[in-house]
């Protein structure tokens, strides 16, 4: 006959054999009934569960007390089909049923990989969370069960998180591990493991903001600082963010790229990266032999140069098609974000190229994101891996002059990408086809729609609304440093400051100035000057910045702001507008410190003038 079951772990609930819940509502039933199911069979003297669940009543009063407990377990098994309550004598057994902590110690002392994840999967929480039987006897056999099963889940965990460590079963132990620190936050060695975890998959913020929670946790439980095998895992992290690769050759342009075998180690390691897979199109073959040759040159020497400003490297070159890979081998956390930007540059230099040349050159560009096998032989970095696969068949599905990206890399960028889902693709071994998005439009952070609600910071966010307040009132600036580690939600609070800003009815202009890519080392005073005279960068459909158009409506935009000419001459050396002669001839006998000054009282001019208009 099949068993009714009786899951303990996470709460009490009793179910027949179909699954159906059967309700036992009375608290102490549901005592009784608990421990007889973790005496898994064995006798229990009616007199010891009297005074286990009723020690304050006398032994009459219990013992009639218990009857009717007894009766009220045995009736609602009975009406399941179920006759397990059993009464022999002075002693009560309850028969054979399914019993969720019984079956977790089974697993545990079996040990297997196999067994071990089923019990994981069984402890869904303390034993009986939540119920207290308000009898003190029961209670405090309660909690000393609850500790011993929480040891044996603490064990079970961490076997299994060394099983899938060796195995390298990365998720799998991140999963593990997680739920080790959810029981125990104070185990150390667990942290760093995640920490070395989350490294392996090149998610770099996340394994600062694990080392953050490992020393809060420590100094808030036990007023002490990490181990120096923590803090020296945390100092190792921190430098490879920081500290550039010796003896980096440079291509033909003098850009700087990373050789492969610098920082690869010779045997394969497994990484989280992001690919991109480029190729000229077909049409390019129009070309007479001679121009063909010197485009496609031209074409790999600014694709090596973009790689080197994003931190990308170039894996292969084969014909008119090159793959370049982000994420390896240090991962910033943004390298979905790198690869779209040099995707974009990609197709804006392929055109300037074109218009050079006066021919049609059109490339398609893939990306894809996964777990890949990077190796450094004699030949440089060698990739393998479903995302390889992916890009490539992306690259071979996009239009001219398009970008197809994977639905792991349009995940990767929230509300950055606006994408039309146009095909699928399959790779062997995977179940389901893999979504194709072909981008129509790369937006910058400051464009982008907010995606999730700000929470937390309220004493942040208190200070930067004194400051918004003070500057009302008062008419003056004020400056603010916001400074932390990676990862640590500075972008964010940034964010959220802007748009407290605007709240208090202040205009917010921003400059943004990227580590990588068109963005790296940019001068914030033209952006903020750009923002003051409200002209938008222009983009075409792959994000790359329309140069010509973004200069025309400079132009417009300081004619129709009638500067004088002291500012019109430092405005149009900014923006490398023309000059007439004389001021040409001006500002090449002026030193740097002068321009400079220049610069800084053109744009006290713009914003008092922008003030002027907002008021």
């Amino acid at each position: 006959m099949a068993r009714a079951r009786l899951d303990l772990f996470g709460g009490f609930q009793l179910s027949s054999a179909a699954g159906t819940p059967i309700p036992l509502t009375a608290r102490k039933a549901r005592a009784v009934l608990a421990y007889l199911a973790l005496a898994q069979g064995r006798a229990q003297p009616r007199d010891k569960l009297a005074a286990l669940c009723w020690a304050e009543s006398n032994a009459e009063q219990a013992r009639s007390s218990l009857r009717q407990a007894l009766s009220a377990a045995r009736r609602a098994l009975e009406e399941a089909g179920q006759h397990v309550v059993l009464a022999e004598g002075d002693s009560v057994t309850l028969g054979e049923i399914e019993v969720d902590v019984c079956e977790f110690e089974q697993c545990a002392r079996e040990a297997t990989p196999a067994s071990l994840a089923r019990a994981a999967a069984l402890y869904r929480g303390d034993l009986l969370e939540g119920f207290h039987a308000a009898a003190p006897a029961f209670d405090h056999w309660l909690a000393i069960e609850r500790e011993r099963l929480r040891g044996v889940a603490l064990a079970v965990m961490a076997r299994l998180l060394a099983h899938h460590e060796q195995a390298g079963e990365t998720e799998q132990a991140i999963a593990s591990a997680t739920r080790l620190l959810a029981l125990d936050p104070l185990q150390e060695s667990v942290h760093r493991a995640l920490i070395r975890l989350y490294e392996r998959q090149g998610r770099q913020a996340l394994a600062l903001k694990q080392y953050r929670l490992c020393r809060a946790a420590l100094q808030l439980e036990l007023g002490v600082s990490p181990e120096p095998e923590t803090e020296a895992l945390y100092q190792a992290m921190l430098r490879a963010r920081r500290e550039p690769v010796a003896g980096m050759p440079a291509d033909d342009d003098g850009a700087a790229v990373p050789p492969a075998s610098a920082v690869i180690a010779a045997e394969p390691q497994l990484r989280h990266a992001v690919v991109l897979v480029a190729s000229l199109d077909d049409s390019s073959a129009g070309l007479e032999p001679e121009p063909l040759h010197d485009a496609l040159a031209r074409w790999r020497r600014h694709a090596r140069a973009l790689a080197s400003a994003c931190d990308g490297h170039i894996t292969d070159e084969i014909g008119t098609r090159l793959t370049i890979v982000f994420g390896v081998p240090v991962a910033h956390g943004n390298d979905a974000e790198r690869a779209l930007h040099t995707a974009g540059a990609l197709h804006a230099g392929l055109a300037r190229l074109a218009e050079s040349a006066n021919a049609r050159l059109l490339a398609r560009v893939g990306l894809a994101s996964g777990q890949v096998l990077a190796a450094c032989g004699e030949g440089g970095m060698t990739l393998t891996g479903g995302p390889v696969g992916v890009a490539l068949q992306a690259m071979e599905r996009a239009e001219p002059g398009a970008t197809m990206v994977s639905n792991r890399v349009y995940q990767a960028l929230p509300g950055r990408l606006e994408a039309d889902c146009v095909a699928h693709t399959v790779l062997p071994g995977v179940a389901e086809p893999i979504p194709l998005w072909r981008v129509r439009r790369f937006l910058g952070v400051e464009q982008a729609p907010a995606q999730h609600a700000f929470v937390g910071r309220q004493a942040e966010l208190a200070q930067l609304a004194g400051v918004a307040d003070s500057c009302l009132r008062s008419g003056h600036g004020r400056v603010v440093l916001i400074r932390g580690e990676a990862g640590i939600g500075k972008s964010r609070l940034a964010d959220r400051f802007v748009a407290l800003a605007r709240e208090h009815g202040l205009e917010a202009h921003r400059a943004l100035v990227l580590d990588f890519g068109a963005g790296s080392g940019g001068d914030p005073l033209r952006m903020l000057a750009r923002s003051l005279l409200g002209v938008a960068p222009r983009t075409d459909a792959n994000g790359a910045a329309a140069e010509e158009a973004t200069g025309a409506a400079i132009g417009q935009a300081l004619a129709a702001w009638q500067l004088g000419e002291d500012e019109l001459v430092f405005a149009r050396d900014m923006f490398e507008q023309p000059q007439s002669q004389e001021q040409a001839a001006a500002l090449a006998a002026m030193d740097a410190a002068s321009r400079q000054r220049g610069a800084q009282r053109l744009m006290v001019t713009l914003a008092t003038r922008r003030s002027a208009v907002r008021a």
